[in-house]
Formats: C-alpha cells, structure tokens, sequence
C-alpha cells in the first residue's frame, strides 16, 4: 500500500511540474535545483526538481522512507520521450512524450500562456499574490471535478500546491531554491546500466 501511494506521489509531482512541449523552455529562469516536501494523507516524501536551458532538460526525483528503505524514483523527458527509472533496482520504462492541446491536463499548466477556453473549463481564477518560501508568487485557484487546488507559481515554476477533496489533503511545497546551481553529474541522462522498458 505505501509503495503505491510513493508512486501515486511521484506521479503527482511529475504531472505539476512537467513541461507542456514549449520549444522555448517552460521557466523564466536558466537553471535551478529546487526541494520539495510533499504530505498526502499522513505520507510523506521528498523530491527534487532539477532543470537547466530554461526547462528544456529537465529531472524530477522522488524519494521516500520505507521500512527502513529509501525508495527512489527519477523522472526525465529526452527526446520526445518520459524516462520513469527505479533508482533501487535499476530499471525503468520509457514512453513516447504526447501534448495533447485540446486536453490538457489541469495540473500540467502553463500559467503564462493560458487561453480563457482553458481558464473557463478549469475555472481558474487569479488570486493575487502572496509570498512564499522568498519569492512573491502568484496564486491560481481552480476546481478539477469537485477538487479543489491552488497554486503558488514563480517564474513559471510552481513553489506550493495544495489539493483538497472530502478528507483527503495534498501539499506540495518548496523548502529550498538555489538558482544556477551545481547539479550532480548525470543528473539528465539515463545509467547506462539500467534496464529500461519501452512501453507502446
């Protein structure tokens, strides 16, 4: 049961934070290494966003405490394809990357270039801004089939989000951001001594 709610975390986060296509790099800053804590009905994991060319490469790592065990997942788009590796057992499948504009995903937003078609279907409403980990943000609300959720976004980059529906809670927040940072080798790349599985 808690290995299924670790991959629903890294799901979760791999959705908030993952790229919508844009040739042009998805965040208005180069490069950045940004922690997170993520709580979602009492379980509790660590992740990692990694980024460099404006979001153009890009690695998400999800790690959480099992019995004892760290469980890492890393999640990365080469190519026009989404990497999910097991860190512990040193595989992974690969999937071929699909933007689908017409259905996008209300957790996977672009918030500097939303269309009011998207804004109205997702009901999101602008509101204001409030300062959060440093950084003055902009917040989003929006409601996503009786789920609320709101979002505190910076350069592009969402630094809190919160879900919320009957007694079930998510949050998501930043607790460390360091700007053009030294990033661990191979941190964008696939081990060549992984496994990986190509699913169609």
């Amino acid at each position: 049961m808690k290995k299924i709610i670790f991959l629903l975390l890294t799901a979760v986060l791999f959705t908030v934070l993952s790229g919508n296509g844009r040739k042009e790099g998805r965040y208005k800053i180069e490069a950045a290494l940004i922690e997170y804590e993520l709580d979602m009905m009492g379980m509790k994991a660590k992740s990692f966003l990694y980024f460099k060319d404006y979001g153009k490469h890009q690695c998400i790592e999800t790690s959480m405490e099992m019995m004892g065990l760290k469980l890492v997942n890393r999640t990365l788009e080469i190519a026009g394809y989404t990497y999910t590796l097991n860190m512990n057992e040193k595989t992974g499948t690969k999937i071929k990357t699909v933007v689908n504009e017409e259905e996008i995903d209300p957790n996977n937003m672009d918030f500097e270039n939303m269309s009011d078609e998207i804004k109205t279907k997702y009901k999101i409403v602008e509101k204001g801004n409030q300062d959060f980990a440093g950084k003055n943000c902009k917040v989003f609300g929006m409601t996503i089939e009786g789920q609320d959720a709101s979002f505190f976004v910076w350069n592009n980059i969402p630094l809190k989000y919160e879900m919320s529906q009957n007694n079930m809670r998510m949050i998501m927040k930043a607790v460390r951001i360091e700007e053009n940072p030294s990033f661990p080798a191979g941190i964008f790349e696939i081990p060549v001594d992984f496994k990986i599985e190509e699913i169609n």
